[in-house]
């Protein structure tokens, strides 16, 4: 009734006072709406029944106040308190009746719009926010309206001032979910904002991403490519940014990821590979950036702190794996990796910090007791507590080097662990306090904690820590969430075994590669889907290859099953410890072993053999598994074989068995029986299988070989290597060919086994026509694994076996062996000199594996004596082989492990120099970060090391020990001077050549190289060294071995006598063996 009266009486006057627009205004104040409700709703009902008429009273009211404001702001030079308080208010005002009676602002709008183009920075700045509340409130409809408001307020994200683009970003990414219509217009701007000049507008874009609500609308407003940008500020080069980058991404993950679990194919598509993004981040080996990526994996990614049931959070841990790459998962264990050592050092500060306060308090304990009575000083025993002090210092140091900022870290840690006042009695508190500390910071990195106790020691930790050093809050939360096993402990084992077994109800959708839904019927069959596990080395990172298969025109990614038997061996590779209380649960996968697959039965027999192997004497034994294995060994696959033998030989429980289903001895027995014939006919398809089971046997448990069946199997197994036909191995798999020559079926299968192969690689995109070892032809294959076979055989010699003279014969017979393989590159093919594709990939093979055993070899002293210069260049030789994947797999996985294990002499880093004129980008950017940074940081550590270590008669004189990276520069240039390409000694006898060539030609032949040329060719090795290793601190020892090299001569040139006494001091002379000639070079 009163809202009526109001309205006639505004409609029947021809002017409006004054005081009342104010009454009516001042209503729709935020302050005003609290206070009396009824009032401001009258006030709306009055404005929206009298539009037309308040139209010009609203716009004159706020015209006055914004030009006044405006003229004082623009009179004092800079934004007064009062005008611009006055100015906020208006703007506010403004905003409140746009959204209770926008009518009224009919001609406001344009004024706002003018707004946007003043001077005055904070006048820009109010009106862009201003402006762009509205569109968020009432977008497309007033984007229609006003056209040109709406083209001015886009313009201002290329704002001159910092703070206007703020805002406008700010709103853009809040209209993203309130105006999903206007996506399209703002994705280039908020793309552009991510990537901004100005590291305070990347941060505010980040921050404003992390304030988002991810309702349906935000979830459909936010595109892929703006994931994508995001993702990349994660390594802004900014530390704000990519903070802030990271918390932002990984909110948007947490908050559409009940829609992945779902099944949403859209929201699959544009957020699934979030978390694969942030473990990528991994190699920008950066420890802002790895520390943001725990707090976001950690945090919410994992729903670590928000899923408390083990069987949801395996899940969702499985789930988000299965959209991760091999690159992202490799990064995921290099995290879990990083973890593990940081654990170790913490384990370790924590054992000083205990020492250093069990010693101070037995001090202090005796000083109270004896005061006043004259009583002796207590003796100290053991280190004294300033050797404890400092060993605290240093470990302190050693685990503040994992993050960023280490001398704050390492200020917090002495907070925590140390006693500030040892003599105070009130110092028996902050004791009580330390040893708490240590105590739930070992719980936390306990392999044997479950989840709800590693959760509930983290809360109270940071709980008493904040009553007691709130300084350090901060450092404490990022120290707890780097070592705490919250993400992968014992409580996920079973969880993950049941997935495995497929007990658990699950769905993953795929991503939509267009045209349909994305969404997947049912499970990808693990045998339409691989899994590839790189393995390092045994105490390496374990990498995660995932594979895809197409499913009515979607591409999937890892089935869950896979996802998590990969997660299963990842754990059991960084943390086997987590599986000694659930043995029991690795043997049920074998429960039924019939209705698994291949693969399955494979990747299970792995994971059961790292544990084996880690744990000989902790898994359980089970007849039933007992011959399931036994089984595999004879008539599995290949790495069947393998890991089944694996574990017979390592496990005390099997290994030990002598029951009804036999001893291992008797197994053995049986299979060199079924190899060489004795025990039936046996095919090369079998054969491979039994010599994939002796390359294990031989090398976990040679005692069970009676030795003479040893060295019958030795004899049988050179002699089918050098095509002997006397050879029983080399007879069965003969007749074998001739069996399936007679066979058309079996013809016709082998031919398209090996069309598949190369379908298959040529799919891969291989451009070398590479196909895997096991795909080759099965007697091919057989010869791979023979030699496997004897050089387990001699890698595992010992003396109770043979003799030390015995042993050395061996060892030079195989070093013979595998000598003509790495050499004889052009020599080598089937048994009937075929040239076929599948012979030339199959000389590669031999070619690698010959490399690498020799390499193997290498690790025990005994026959890396034997190994002469001409050897090591053989190697350096594959460093360059012509097939891409030989290079790649003998540097990466052989040479590369092994120097950064420190299982080979340093005499093979020069090989690595021989990477510089390699043609692939990725493998020559490989080879350089591993000599920069692995290289360089163990160089580092030996000199160190040797400078603190007792000068002895071997070490005083003795050059390498200054660095073996810099001595390394002597073996490249010596291995140079041999190359293929160099041959300095048959210069003259080519230069008489080509003068006789010259003259019978008339002088037409093409132009030879001259020697010039080939100093240049060969000045970039040189050059390759000097960028990768030579820095301001070892160049001048690097000159001094460049020079000290024209002090020697070479002894074993035709022209130039034996100078043996020029062997340097701390070096001795190497002896060879054999018909190679001895080693001219000191460095070997």
């Amino acid at each position: 009734m009163m809202a009526e009266i109001l309205q006639q009486l505004i409609e029947e006057n021809s002017k409006v006072p004054k005081e009342v627009i104010d009454v009516l205004l001042v209503q729709f104040l935020k302050k005003r709406q609290d206070e009396n409700r009824a009032a401001h709703q009258m006030a709306v009902d009055v404005c929206n029944s009298t539009m037309t008429i308040m139209q010009k009273y609203v716009c004159q009211y706020f015209s006055e106040i914004i030009v006044e404001s405006s003229r004082e702001l623009n009179r004092e030079g800079s934004a007064g308190d009062v005008q611009l308080e006055n100015l906020q208010n208006a703007h506010y005002l403004i905003l409140e009746l746009f959204k209770t009676a926008p009518g009224l602002l009919q001609n406001v709008i344009p004024q706002i719009e003018e707004e946007l183009f003043v001077d005055h920075v904070d006048v820009r700045t109010i009106a862009t926010q201003v402006v762009g509340e509205m569109f968020s409130l009432r977008g497309y409809v007033l984007t229609k309206r006003y056209e040109g408001t709406w083209e001015s307020w886009k313009r201002r994200r290329n704002d001159k001032a910092v703070a206007v683009r703020i805002k406008w970003v700010e709103k853009a990414v809040e209209m993203l979910a309130m105006q999903t219509q206007l996506v399209k217009e703002l994705e280039d701007g908020i793309i552009e904002k991510l990537e901004d000049v100005d590291e305070k507008v990347r941060k505010a874009a980040c921050e404003a991403f992390s304030r988002l609500e991810l309702t349906k609308n935000a979830q459909i407003g936010i595109s892929k490519k703006m994931v994508q940008a995001l993702s990349e500020r994660c390594k802004d080069r900014r530390v704000l940014p990519r903070s802030e980058a990271c918390q932002a991404i990984s909110h948007i993950y947490e908050g559409v990821y009940s829609e992945i679990e779902a099944g949403d194919p859209a929201v699959i598509e544009k957020f699934s590979e979030i978390p694969a993004a942030l473990m990528k981040l991994y190699f920008v080996d950066q420890k802002d950036i790895t520390c943001n990526v725990e707090a976001a994996l950690y945090t919410k990614i994992f729903g670590l702190s928000s899923v408390k049931d083990d069987d949801k959070r395996a899940m969702r841990l499985v789930r988000i794996l299965t959209y991760c790459d091999k690159k992202a998962m490799i990064g995921f264990s290099g995290l879990l990796k990083r973890q593990g050592d940081l654990v170790a050092e913490v384990q370790v500060m924590l054992k000083f910090a205990e020492m250093l306060h069990k010693k101070t308090t037995r001090a202090r304990e005796h000083k109270e007791s004896t005061s006043g009575s004259g009583g002796e000083e207590e003796e100290e025993d053991g280190d004294s507590n300033d050797v404890l002090d400092a060993k605290l210092e240093e470990s302190i140091n050693r685990v503040s080097a994992y993050f960023p900022e280490p001398l704050k870290f390492a200020n917090g840690l002495s907070v925590l662990l140390k006693q500030k006042d040892k003599d105070s009695d009130k110092n028996k508190d902050s004791d009580m306090a330390l040893l708490a500390h240590c105590g739930r910071l070992r719980k936390m990195m306990d392999v044997s904690s479950d989840y709800k106790s590693i959760r509930k020691e983290q809360k109270e930790f940071m709980r008493r820590v904040c009553e007691d050093s709130p300084t350090i809050i901060d450092t404490m939360a990022m120290l707890v969430r780097s070592i705490s096993l919250a993400c992968i402990n014992k409580s996920i084992i079973i969880p993950l075994v049941k997935i495995v077994q497929k007990k658990t109800n699950y769905s993953v959708m795929s991503r939509s590669q267009g045209g349909g839904s994305g969404v997947s019927s049912g499970l990808i069959s693990r045998n339409n889907s691989s899994s590839n596990i790189i393995s390092y080395s045994q105490g390496s990172v374990l990498g995660t290859a995932t594979a895809t298969a197409t499913i009515a025109g979607t591409t999937a990614v890892t089935s869950v099953p896979n996802a998590a038997q990969n997660l299963l061996l990842l754990v059991m590779k960084i943390q086997p410890r987590m599986f000694v209380a659930h043995t029991e649960s690795l043997l049920t996968l074998f429960e039924d072993p019939d209705i698994i697959s291949d693969q399955e039965a494979e990747d299970n027999l792995y994971m059961i053999s790292l544990f084996s192997r880690t744990y000989p004497s902790q898994l359980g034994y089970s007849d039933k598994f007992h011959r399931t294995l036994s089984e595999y060994v004879k008539t599995g696959t290949i790495k069947m074989a393998k890991y089944a033998a694996t574990i017979l030989s390592t496990s005390k429980k099997y290994a030990d068995y002598n029951g009804e289903n036999g001893s291992l001895e008797q197994l053995v027995d049986e299979v060199i029986d079924l190899l060489l014939g004795s025990a039936g006919y046996s095919d090369a398809k079998q054969c491979k299988v039994l010599l994939a089971s002796l390359s294990r046997f031989v090398t976990y448990k040679q005692g069970v070989f009676d030795t003479n069946r040893l060295d019958e199997l030795a004899f049988e197994l050179f002699g089918f290597l050098e095509g002997r036909e006397s050879s029983r191995l080399q007879m069965n798999i003969i007749k074998q060919e001739m069996e399936v020559d007679r066979n058309e079926e079996e013809l016709e299968e082998s031919i398209r086994r090996k069309e598949k192969a190369g379908k298959t690689s040529d799919a891969n995109g291989d451009k070398d026509g590479w196909i895997d070892r096991y795909s080759l032809p099965d007697a091919e294959i057989c010869k791979i694994l023979a030699i496997k076979v004897l050089v387990n055989r001699c890698y595992s010699y010992n003396n109770k076996i043979k003799s030390t003279e015995s042993i050395l014969d061996e060892g030079r017979k195989t070093l013979f062996m595998l000598r003509k393989y790495t050499q004889q590159q052009d020599q080598l093919g089937t048994q009937d000199n075929t040239s076929d594709d599948s012979s030339s990939v199959f000389k590669d093979h031999l070619r690698l594996t010959s490399a690498a055993c020799m390499l193997k070899l290498c690790r025990q002293s005994r026959y890396d004596q034997m190994v002469v210069l001409s050897d090591i260049l053989d190697l350096a030789l594959i460093v360059q082989d012509p097939n891409y994947n030989v290079r790649f797999q003998f540097v990466t996985k052989k040479l590369v492990e092994s120097l950064s294990a420190l299982r080979i002499k340093p005499k093979f880093v020069p090989l690595l120099f021989f990477a510089a004129y390699e043609p692939e980008a990725e493998l020559r950017d490989l080879i350089e970060r591993f000599i920069q940074v692995t290289m360089m940081d163990i160089n580092s550590k030996l000199i160190k090391v040797m400078a603190s270590a007792p000068t002895t008669e071997d070490t005083a004189n003795s050059n390498m020990f200054n660095g073996i990276m810099e001595y390394s520069l002597i073996g490249l240039l010596i291995l140079l001077t041999y190359h293929p390409d160099w041959d300095a000694n048959g210069q003259q006898q080519q230069q008489q050549q080509q003068q006789e060539r010259e003259e019978e030609s008339g002088g037409n032949d093409e132009p030879q190289v001259d020697n010039l040329t080939i100093i240049k060719i060969f000045s970039k090795y040189i050059e390759f060294y000097i960028n990768n290793v030579v820095n301001a601190e070892n160049i001048s020892l690097v000159y001094f071995y460049a020079m000290m090299m024209k002090t020697y001569r070479d002894r074993y040139l035709g022209y130039i006598e034996p100078v043996p006494q020029l062997q340097p001091h701390g070096l001795p002379e190497y002896h060879g063996s054999g018909n190679y000639q001895k080693s001219r070079f000191i460095f070997y």
